[in-house]
């Protein structure tokens, strides 16, 4: 299976042709701040095994990461998401956490390039 890109030109192009250039240009810096927040916050409700924060967090991330063209960060929080779910709703194995929180931390390296944040 191929890995999705980290950063989709035409979403970015999309975003710029929609709200324009400047506004665009602030609104991925923002994206740059809310998404190394939401990571730590993730890495934080990991350790403490807050799987509701975990859930909400990873959610948050997966939409706003889809919104900018970070397609592989918004994948990574998607897979992230549905293991705190199934956590939640069936008390399932952190095991899927800990190999989703791996792909995470991936897909942000990978997209921190590709943003060249």
């Amino acid at each position: 299976m191929t890995e999705p890109l980290a950063r989709d030109i035409k979403a970015m192009d999309d975003l710029r042709a929609s709200v324009g250039f400047d506004t665009a240009e602030m609104l991925f810096q923002s994206f740059s701040k809310e998404a190394r927040e939401s990571v730590s916050k993730i890495d934080i409700a990991i350790q403490d095994k807050d799987w509701r924060t975990l859930d909400v967090t990873s959610h948050a991330l997966k939409t706003v990461s889809l919104t900018f063209g970070a397609t592989l960060l918004s994948e990574a929080a998607l897979a992230l998401e549905m293991a705190a779910k199934d956590i939640l709703e069936t008390g399932g194995e952190t095991e899927a956490i800990e190999k989703c929180h791996k792909k995470l931390k991936h897909a942000m390296k990978r997209t921190t390039t590709a943003f060249g944040w």
